[in-house]
């Protein structure tokens, strides 16, 4: 029997060892948090809210941060498939 995805790999994450489901979920939870910021930067934007420069820079760095946290996402499933 193929050993699981908890059995697959653990990565050290600061002095903890973590299975490659907690860090996939991890990262989800940052891609979700970031695309809701997005989400609320759009709204503000869309609503005429004064800060659009702002906001708009803001929406930039949270769609940054998803991105990389995707990449991250990515990575980590390659590497234990």
């Amino acid at each position: 029997m193929p050993p699981s995805r908890d059995q697959k790999a653990l990565v050290f994450l600061g002095a903890n060892l973590s299975t490659v489901e907690e860090q996939e979920n991890e990262l989800i939870k940052e891609i979700s948090f970031s695309a809701h910021l997005c989400q609320e930067m759009l709204r503000f934007i869309r609503r005429g809210d004064p800060g659009r420069d702002v906001f708009i820079s803001s929406l930039e760095e949270y769609l940054s941060d998803a991105s990389r946290s995707m990449r991250k996402l990515r990575k980590l499933q390659r590497e234990v498939s």
